[in-house]
């Protein structure tokens, strides 16, 4: 069974900080939100607002999730993947609020023999705001297969994939970012098109999070038949990685007569407890020090009507220990083209 992806954008236009907290939640509940709060001199020479609008965008969704478990002292590692589909969707955007929906193309994703099923729920909220940008996610997968393995993560030639049905993702998160030169860099405008970066600005950003992230299987994670090679990292069933950090950033839009590429690069060190349960049965529970890497890339065309873009954002966390690294990698990919009524 496939759960539908249900993505949620919340777009708030005001700045929080200017805000009594009765008068916030008296705006929400009354759906009566100032989103011209802030849209001075100096951002309407760089930033054109269309919220106004109601825009519609038909899109096309791929997501790309991998584990990677990686021994940096045998130079070897494997990845499993689970079997993702191509998404056909469509969403709407007005004022502050978003809602969009996508299922999967039957024709296309009709590969269940090869990679086996992968039953998976994926949930995302994003708080756009003048000053503040906000993402909560909850992922979760079952069923995954062996795409890569041995020295040099090559892929099988044969395809004879290594099917796990047991084996379980989950990584739930949130993270909040600053932008400092808001009055001059859009940081939504090239993700949900409320707004029109005219002229080129970029911005130092600043992001908090904190996460969990979790892969188990019913077995040793370790194929048995990789344990000959494996033969000094010990078996694990479940690795359990709670995160919090601080990472700096940078974000910038090129804009000229309508098209426009942006990138958000974020990046820095997690501090993080491993909770480990070995495939003997013994738990060990530590506290060390992660990684985490958040990237963000858009390229499209807007006007006051239409607008058209190909995004992608894509996330790497990174978890070592003396024995074995773990990877947690996240993509989202976007096509879509839409109009504003």
């Amino acid at each position: 069974m496939r759960l539908r992806f249900v993505l949620i954008t919340l777009l708030i236009g005001f700045s929080l900080s200017n805000l009594k907290a009765g008068d916030f939640f008296k705006n929400i509940i009354n759906l009566n939100i100032n989103y011209n709060n802030g849209h001075d001199s100096i951002r309407k020479k760089f930033v054109e607002l269309q919220t106004d609008k109601l825009a519609i965008r038909p899109m096309l969704v791929n997501k790309l999730s991998s584990v990677l478990v990686y021994s940096p002292n045998l130079n070897k590692g494997f990845r499993y993947n689970p079997n993702e589909n191509i998404n056909l969707g469509l969403a709407g955007f007005y004022k502050w609020i978003g809602l969009g929906l996508s299922f999967k193309l039957p024709i296309i994703n009709n590969d269940d023999a090869e990679k086996g099923k992968t039953t998976q729920l994926d949930i995302q909220a994003n708080l756009f705001a003048l000053k503040y940008g906000t993402d909560f996610w909850a992922n979760y997968y079952k069923g995954f297969y062996l795409s890569e393995f041995g020295q040099g993560l090559n892929d099988d030639p044969n395809k004879t994939r290594y099917i796990r049905p047991d084996i379980r993702m989950m990584n739930i998160g949130a993270n909040s970012y600053y932008v400092f030169n808001y009055k001059k860099y859009a940081n939504r405008a090239p993700y949900i098109n409320m707004e029109i970066q005219k002229k080129s600005a970029a911005s130092f950003l600043l992001m908090g999070t904190l996460s969990f992230f979790k892969v188990s299987g019913d077995s040793s994670i370790i194929p048995g038949f990789l344990y000959p090679e494996f033969n000094n990292v010990r078996p694990f069933n479940s690795a359990a990685h709670y995160q919090i950090g601080v990472s700096p950033g940078f974000g910038g839009t090129l804009a000229k007569n309508g098209f426009y590429a942006n990138m958000m690069i974020f990046g820095g060190p997690m501090l993080q407890v491993q909770d480990r349960y070995w495939s003997d049965g013994e738990q060990l529970v530590d506290l060390g020090f992660g990684l985490r890497v958040q990237n963000r890339f858009a390229l499209g065309y807007t006007n006051a009507k239409y607008f058209f873009a190909l995004t992608w954002f894509a996330e790497v966390f990174h978890t070592p220990n003396p024995e074995y690294q773990i990877q947690g990698i996240m993509n989202t990919v976007r096509l879509f083209g839409g109009f504003r009524l």
